[in-house]
């Protein structure tokens, strides 16, 4: 055998051990890539599942709005209701002027 030969098979060992080392490579990043798109993939379904509890926007909106309604309803009813006790504390209060008056009177 020639140097030129040892030369050649010392490259086309090298070259093949290149190959291998490539393929080897490429298998495992695929493996890695494969682990990876499961974990992704879990995690747009844990994603959908969370999404899904979720109120949506418009309904959020609309249930505000009825609660903003019930909040000024109770208001107004609190206002009248308050303005009947100013009253009715008036009414009280002239009723027991009218009665010292007249006890005021029987005693003297």
């Amino acid at each position: 055998m020639s140097l030129m030969d040892t030369r050649i098979d010392a490259l086309e060992k090298l070259f093949n051990t290149r190959l291998e080392a490539q393929d080897s490579a490429r298998e495992l990043q695929a493996t890695e890539y494969a682990r990876r798109l499961d974990i992704l993939n879990g995690e747009a379904e844990r994603l959908r599942q969370m999404q899904a509890t979720y109120v949506p926007r418009e309904l959020y909106e609309r249930i505000d709005l009825q609660r903003c309604e019930d909040i000024k309803a109770l208001e107004s009813y609190r206002d009248v209701q308050l303005g009947k006790n100013i009253v009715l504390t008036a009414i009280i209060a002239a009723a027991m002027s009218v009665v010292v008056a007249l006890a005021w009177r029987l005693l003297v």
